[in-house]
């Protein structure tokens, strides 16, 4: 029922909008980083599978493990 005191136009609906506001903006700031995310991600996993398939240390334990003694 749509009343003289607010109606649609004020009070509640209008508070409700403004509250949902910073929702919808935080699931469209989620949602774009994800999307830039998506590329980077492949890029890295692409970079490490190189750097395995040329055989380098990808973790500090393998690196000391293929260190001499007189070089640590």
């Amino acid at each position: 029922m749509i009343g003289m005191a607010g109606g649609w136009r004020g009070g509640h609906l209008g508070r409700r909008t403004a509250s949902s506001l910073p929702i919808v903006l935080a699931i469209l700031v989620l949602a774009g980083c994800s999307v830039v995310e998506r590329p980077a991600s492949r890029r890295l996993r692409d970079e490490i599978a190189r750097i395995r398939a040329a055989g380098e240390p990808l973790t500090f334990e393998e690196l000391r493990a293929g260190q001499s003694a007189g070089e640590a």
